[in-house]
């Protein structure tokens, strides 16, 4: 989901059609979500290349998209993985729409930005823009490097929104024979620069750890390919599933999910922080866990466990402020009598906010 400058709201997802094939699907809302293309009365935007004669026989990862202000005009750029059965190939695949999501550049053709490998499939790719108008595109995921025989995070980038212009894959993180395989990664950018951050064991004999790395000059070079940085609390429980945030300031905001040491042994939303994300030991999270989450459990102490977060900054009185939403099971809830006498499940607990009641 991405929103832009003028309130639009903007959603892709992937989906399976009958003739077997997976599809990546827009829809945008005009009005704060309260209507949406593609909903009433309209079909589905399909923003990837489909074979509608003999389907693709491809299966596509979720989704991300990120977007770009280019003097004014909106540019929304979308990434995802593509499993082809019949080569045995799964690479990145890129579309974007500089008309506001009205056509889209992957329907006509596809464009992939990770090189062609059987030997390598590439994984959960995320994506980010930086610069002023955001003319920096960058694209982060999870690949066997051949050298070492491990996963590693590489990135593509474009300096010109995207577009036909992609400079090839590299490797960013440590190549080294450590035994240490790069987990999901999540990118982040602001005018300055790029922030990646993603799972990895720190030591061989240890649970991953959240680890990161920067880049100042818009994704060609990066800090992390010569070390490891560690901005994540050694507890003795594996990162899982990591989210990160730039403020246009500055400040850094990464989230991710882990086992706490709770009565319950219940997952929470861990937290890292910092106001520079040029020095590696300013992470607020080096030093101690910060849980966002409540632990808690059912009645029986089955725990709420949480699970998918994801952050982003907005200016929020005054200020830019973090923000972070997450999925978790609610145990806590009592019944209340809503109109016409029926029940229904509501929260009781006051540090809560639920925006989704699956009740």
């Amino acid at each position: 989901i991405a929103v832009d400058r003028l309130g639009f709201v903007h959603v892709v997802w992937r989906q399976l059609y009958d003739d077997g094939s997976w599809e990546i699907i827009y829809s945008r809302s005009t009005d704060n979500g309260i209507q949406w293309t593609g909903f009433a009365g309209g079909a589905d935007k399909v923003i990837s290349h489909r074979n509608v004669v003999s389907g693709d026989l491809k299966i596509l990862e979720p989704p991300k998209i990120a977007l770009s202000n280019a003097g004014g005009a909106e540019i929304l750029h979308v990434v995802w993985t593509e499993y082809d059965q019949q080569n045995g190939m799964q690479e990145v695949f890129y579309s974007r729409s500089v008309d506001h999501g009205e056509s889209w550049s992957g329907t006509t053709a596809d464009m992939m930005i990770s090189s062609a490998s059987t030997i390598e499939p590439a994984r959960s790719p995320s994506i980010a823009v930086s610069g002023p108008s955001g003319e920096h595109v960058c694209v982060a995921w999870t690949q066997r490097f051949q050298g070492d025989n491990q996963d590693e995070i590489w990135v593509a980038r474009s300096h010109n929104f995207g577009g036909d212009s992609w400079i090839p894959e590299q490797p960013v993180t440590k190549l080294v024979t450590d035994g240490l395989d790069a987990g999901s990664p999540s990118i982040a950018g602001s005018q300055f620069g790029f922030a990646v951050v993603w799972p990895q064991k720190f030591q061989t004999s240890l649970p991953a750890e959240l680890l990161y790395g920067f880049s100042l000059d818009f994704g060609d070079t990066w800090s992390c390919d010569g070390r490891d940085w560690r901005i994540s609390f050694p507890d003795g429980q594996p990162v899982q599933n990591p989210s990160i945030a730039i403020s246009p300031l500055g400040r850094a905001y990464a989230a991710w999910v882990e086992q706490d040491q709770n009565a319950y042994s219940s997952n929470e939303i861990h937290a890292s922080w910092t106001d520079d994300i040029t020095v590696p030991n300013s992470w607020s999270g080096l030093y101690r866990d910060e849980i966002i989450s409540i632990p808690d459990a059912s009645d029986s102490s089955e725990p709420a466990d949480a699970g998918n977060v994801s952050v982003a900054y907005a200016f929020v009185d005054g200020a830019w402020r973090s923000h972070a939403v997450w999925d978790e099971i609610n145990w806590t809830s009592y019944a209340a009598s809503s109109p016409g006498g029926s029940q229904t499940n509501s929260i009781s607990s006051p540090e809560w906010e639920i925006i989704i009641d699956g009740a």
